[in-house]
């Protein structure tokens, strides 16, 4: 693909904008920010009530970045393209006479409004114009924001933009999938290190920090590890016991995922601390038959639910007949959850440049769960595979 990743962003957004009959587009979610700014505001992420907003407009090329004084310096430090829009009462003294840098963060915080909700009002009058059709990102746009900012614009249709941002993320350009692979290559390569310390009695708690350990060895944040033992195997997403531990035997089920540079991975493992039971056996034979049958099905133009009943079919035909999934798969990128879901409802076709985690995990509560999880690339022709090691039942 002959274009960089700026420019394939920015023509994503004005292709979902026009087709959304958009003339602002306001993101909430530190992911869209990221997106339309290629910027990351630290404190929302980890503090869910801050409020942060970037606004673009599909008739101009001005971008403004709705943040609080106190992330001022880093994003003026990061832009000079972004135009501040600052609330609260943050204090920075400056040295004296000031350097290029403080003159050009004193111009940026400029008049300071007094709430995130007035200054996001205040980036959007700037853009001028009154019968708007504003689409805002509403994840993490409280209720009282979107209200005010309907009565400061009574003309102006607001348009809930969460989908709208998720689909313009759907496609990735090549160093996106470049970098989704490498977080799950990190991610593999930390979990198998991981696992050459598991030794009878190690907990799930002592296995889940020691794959965070590596994850954080390889350079990347280790943001999920759902490691889970015997009968617990069967809990989904569950946190981790330290009164679980290895036996003889133990079945240990993962399912895990790395942040590298802000694009996250997503897989599963399933894994033998000694010996598999035949039941075991067969029944992750039948899961994985399901998983490389979905995979086989994947192309450009096919339709996610057909995918989904795809992988269905395989895992009941090779040995689990009362199979049941709510879905087979999702898209992964800056977020775990992209579109599409591989679901029985999901319609909408394939296209080049998705990456998807393909997944047919199995959960018998009070006996084991059992699980594979892999990460593709869709091509033109069907599929490239991500993740790079084996998927069979891993032995200790």
């Amino acid at each position: 693909m002959d274009i960089s990743l700026a420019s394939f962003r920015a023509n994503r957004v004005a292709q979902f904008m026009e087709g959304n009959h958009l003339d602002l587009l306001v993101a909430s979610n530190p992911e869209h920010i990221l997106y339309l700014l290629n910027f990351t505001i630290l404190g929302q992420t980890y503090q869910a009530r801050t409020q942060n907003y970037a606004v673009v407009s599909a008739h101009s090329d001005v971008k403004r970045l709705v943040i609080s004084p106190s992330d001022a310096p880093t994003a003026v430090d990061f832009s000079r393209e972004v135009e501040l829009v600052c609330h609260g009462s943050f204090h920075f003294d400056f040295c004296q006479p000031y350097d290029a840098f403080s003159t050009r963060l004193q111009s940026q915080i400029g008049q300071r409004q007094s709430s995130p909700a007035q200054a996001l009002i205040e980036a959007i009058r700037r853009f001028g114009g009154k019968k708007l059709r504003i689409g805002i990102d509403e994840l993490r746009t409280p209720v009282t924001t979107w209200n005010l900012v309907a009565a400061a614009f009574p003309d102006a249709e607001l348009v809930p933009a969460l989908s709208i941002f998720e689909q313009i993320r759907c496609v990735k350009h090549p160093e996106e999938i470049a970098q989704i692979e490498k977080s799950t290559h990190i991610a593999e390569d930390s979990l198998l290190a991981a696992l050459d310390s598991v030794h009878l009695g190690s907990s799930e708690y002592e296995i889940g920090m020691n794959y965070r350990t590596e994850v954080a060895k390889r350079n990347a944040h280790g943001y999920f590890c759902t490691c889970t033992i015997d009968k617990r195997t069967a809990f989904s997403d569950t946190c981790h016991k330290k009164d679980a531990t290895v036996q003889q035997d133990s079945l240990l089920r993962f399912d895990y995922g790395a942040n590298y540079d802000f694009y996250r991975s997503d897989l599963a493992r399933t894994v033998v601390f000694g010996n598999a039971s035949e039941e075991i056996k067969t029944r992750y034979a039948a899961i994985l038959a399901g998983l490389e049958a979905a995979e086989a099905a994947m192309k450009p133009g096919v339709l996610a639910c057909e995918v989904f009943h795809t992988a269905m079919a395989a895992v009941k035909e090779h040995g689990i007949p009362h199979y049941e999934r709510h879905h087979c798969g999702h898209g992964i990128g800056l977020q775990i959850y992209d579109p599409p879901s591989v679901s029985a409802s999901c319609t909408q076709p394939l296209e080049e440049g998705m990456v998807l985690c393909i997944e047919t995990p199995y959960y018998e509560i009070g006996k084991y769960g059992i699980q594979i999880e892999d990460t593709v690339a869709v091509t033109t022709n069907g599929i490239r595979r991500l993740t790079h090691t084996s998927n069979d039942l891993i032995y200790l």
